[in-house]
């Protein structure tokens, strides 16, 4: 007698495994937007709740209006939950709390 799983039991099981795989990769960063007049001058994100920002994230010298850039976090422990500032070159913070880093890809700034 032969026991085993029906090939598109399998198959679920593989494609809920890619998915899980994906999400985690989501987790180590995001799209940033700038939708303002303004370059986006910095970027600090810290896990929800830290008591200070981490260093400013951006590999490049600003964000253009109307630029999109991936931003890389360092995120070891797979959170999902992030406090971003953006700090634009007149020096004006922007401050978002909370965000869901596993649900978000594009975060829209001012």
């Amino acid at each position: 007698m032969r026991i085993g799983l029906p090939g598109w039991t399998l198959a679920v099981v593989a494609g809920v495994i890619a998915i899980s795989g994906a999400a985690q990769a989501d987790r180590n960063g995001f799209y940033l937007r700038n939708t303002g007049d303004v370059e986006v001058s910095s970027v600090y994100v810290s896990p929800m709740f830290s008591k200070r920002w981490r260093g400013d994230r951006l590999d490049v010298s600003g964000i253009d209006p109307g630029q999109d850039i991936w931003v890389q976090i360092e995120n070891p422990e797979g959170d999902c939950f992030f406090d971003i500032r953006v700090e634009d070159a007149t020096g004006t913070p922007h401050e978002f709390w909370g965000i869901d880093l596993c649900g978000t890809r594009i975060l829209s700034v001012p």
